[in-house]
């Protein structure tokens, strides 16, 4: 029904572009991403990372640059920081630069010409390499004496490659560390080389070729001179406890967090051992980082809002009172910890919100007065001609979910065709959880969107109930577009959804569970007996998580949660015009979804980008994807086309699947 009447709706009602927002996908492709705040000894000195995307090069690279927090003036760049070391789903590690006691040098991993080792530069920007190991260095402390550095290794990368080249040579034995949807060699880019990658036995975590062989600890001198010597490896990670986020102060106080009757508590024990505790009348919200105060008995929490908003708090221990400062709606955070630098007087944070594109900030810890450091995306900042707006609405079974809404300003439009995209939206609406989906873009191109935030649950994340899970979303995602219908903002013939990873599984449960979804965009596999077959080798813990998460049992098992659960065993219901954008490892495993839509005659096309991971990494592939998401939701929603004559292809292809449809 909502799909018959969508190419002549879109037709009909579809309003002009607004010339606004970032649409050079290319500047949002290259937005700079500010990272590993520290401070140095002075208390005034402040070391933090930059990164940036190159489509020239089509690398992620990173440099350090440097400022005076006392004396704003303008950022410095310190020294080359080296290529992006990416983690096994396509994520980058936060790693703030170590400083030498006497803050003359800073000491960091850097990867540069294929090998990570440990670098040093000092202020003036006179970086040298420390290490010179034929293993990349793993993790690195300086020793408290500040005369020598202790760092960890494993295997040497000749041996990777001698135990690649063997294996290629005499055979792969496919054990339990094999992904059969990978390609056996060459599937990642490892520390700047394109290597083999195994699974490490936790669902789908990977390492390379030799990853799992025994750590090797190393010392050298702190200027990096003389022999390298065999030490005992790095103290281990504590074992996991109830207390979280433990930090000591010099006075002996202890903080952490514990979770009490369901809810995370800041806890304090003084060095008398009594306990002390942050009602959540004074914390309210869920703390995620907590900091001393320097000279000071207080403590700066950061903490989460349900909205994903982060703020801070001081908490004075001696007197049990708190205060809130600085901006209490966006994102405090600093790279993949939600962190600030703290010093005596300031917390210097990066600082983003719906309007405002990263930066670095200070603030004062007594007035939360505000102040920009360092502004390298002020030019991606929403202009006036988008409207914004931080959303709360309740579900029918009792969810009160939140979300982001960007739209035209513009009066007169009419109802607007609806983007949603479901995972998490933290800070600047940049592209989803995976950042594909061009949310200002697509706004100013004359549509509404909503970044919705997954309904929160207790407990670990693959030890939920998936179908739950799932009628939940639907349930909220019903209750959205009720709202924003009844608001008489949106055209609820015309609604698309995209999403990675959970956030894509939820946008195919609501396609085949309702009529709500006139066009899809996913960039992750999804659940079907292929994927349960070419997971479950011997070995293999997949089977398991599948049967506590999802209720899935072998498919003659449990037919009937495999057709409730499998997009590609409900073809039948899906009517949304379909787009895929997964990494090559991914596509694999979803033969039966993409070959039975085509059968049905659902428009789909499917793309796969190789040598990406879960997220994927590569500038030129995330440029292709912002680009051809936009046109596939104007397309199918607005019915516009770019007349950029080299896509006369594409739009010729997706009107041949339009004019095909049953």
């Amino acid at each position: 029904m909502v799909i018959a009447a969508l190419a002549a709706a879109a037709l009909a009602t579809a309003p002009p572009a607004v010339s606004a927002g970032p649409q050079d996908l290319s500047a949002l492709v290259s937005m700079q991403d500010i990272s590993s705040l520290s401070v140095g000894p002075d208390g005034h000195s402040l070391v933090f990372r930059v990164d940036a995307a190159s489509l020239a090069t089509n690398r992620r690279h990173l440099n350090w640059w440097t400022l005076d927090i006392d004396r704003p003036g303008p950022a410095r760049r310190l020294t080359d920081g080296g290529d992006a070391i990416w983690g096994g789903y396509g994520t980058m590690d936060d790693e703030p630069a170590q400083w030498l006691a006497d803050g003359r040098w800073i000491y960091y991993r850097a990867l540069f010409g294929g090998a990570v080792q440990v670098w040093r530069s000092n202020l003036r920007g006179k970086a040298r390499q420390v290490t010179h190991d034929a293993a990349d260095v793993e993790r690195f402390a300086l020793d408290p004496d500040g005369r020598g550095l202790h760092y960890e290794v494993r295997a040497t990368r000749a041996a990777i490659d001698a135990e690649e080249q063997r294996q290629a040579e005499s055979g792969v034995r496919i054990d339990p560390s094999v992904d059969w949807g990978q390609n056996l060699f060459g599937a990642a880019l490892i520390n700047g080389r394109w290597r083999a990658q195994r699974l490490t036995g936790t669902w789908f975590s990977r390492t390379g070729v030799l990853g799992m062989t025994a750590v090797r600890g190393r010392g050298v001198a702190i200027d990096g001179r003389g022999p390298v010597q065999d030490r005992t490896p790095l103290g281990q990670a504590p074992k996991p406890s109830d207390r979280r986020l433990v930090i000591r102060s010099r006075q002996g106080d202890e903080a952490f967090v514990a979770s009490e009757a369901g809810r995370d508590v800041v806890n304090l024990v003084d060095a008398t051992g009594r306990l002390q505790s942050c009602p959540p009348t004074t914390c309210p919200g869920r703390p995620i980082a907590l900091a001393w105060r320097p000279g000071r008995r207080e403590l700066v929490i950061t903490l989460r809002d349900p909205a994903l908003n982060t703020r801070l708090l001081v908490w004075d221990v001696q007197s049990g009172t708190a205060r809130s400062i600085g901006p209490t709606e966006g994102l405090l955070s600093g790279g993949a910890r939600p962190s600030c630098a703290i010093t005596a007087r300031w917390a210097v944070c990066v600082r983003s919100n719906l309007r405002t594109a990263p930066r670095l900030s200070r603030i004062d810890l007594e007035t939360g007065a505000l102040v920009d450091l360092y502004s390298p995306n002020r030019s991606l900042d929403l202009p006036a001609e988008l409207a914004t707006e931080q959303m709360t609405w309740r579900s029918p079974l009792g969810d009160v979910l939140t979300g982001q809404l960007l739209r035209p300003a513009r009066e007169g439009l009419g109802r607007l065709a609806l983007f949603i995209t479901y995972y998490n939206c933290p800070g600047y609406p940049r592209g989803g959880t995976g950042d594909e989906w061009p949310l200002a873009a697509m706004a100013a191109a004359g549509m509404a969107v909503v970044c919705a935030n997954q309904i929160a649950r207790p407990g670990k994340p693959l030890e939920q109930d998936a179908f739950d899970d799932s009628a939940r979303a639907l349930a909220g995602i019903r209750a959205l577009i009720d709202q924003l219908d009844q608001r008489g903002l949106v055209d609820r013939g015309r609604v698309g959804m995209g999403g990675l990873s959970f956030g894509s599984e939820q946008a195919l449960w609501i396609a085949t569970h309702s009529d709500l979804i006139a066009a899809l965009s996913i960039s992750s596999g999804q659940l079907e007996p292929t994927y349960y077959w070419m997971n479950s080798g011997p070995g293999r813990t997949t089977p398991a998580t599948l049967k506590r998460t999802w209720k899935l049992g072998r498919p003659e098992e449990t037919p009937e949660a495999w057709r409730r659960m499998s997009p590609a065993l409900n073809t039948d219901q899906l009517k949304a015009p379909l787009l895929l954008q997964l990494p090559e490892q991914e596509f694999r495993f979803i033969p039966e979804l993409i070959a039975r839509t085509a059968s049905a005659g659902t428009p789909v096309e499917l793309y796969a980008f190789p040598g990406e991971p879960h997220i994927k990494i590569q500038p030129r592939h995330r440029r292709a994807i912002y680009e051809r998401n936009l046109d596939w939701f104007r397309f199918w929603l607005l019915g516009q086309e770019d007349p950029d004559p080299k896509k006369n292809e594409q739009y010729a292809r997706w009107r041949s699947l339009q004019s095909a449809r049953p």
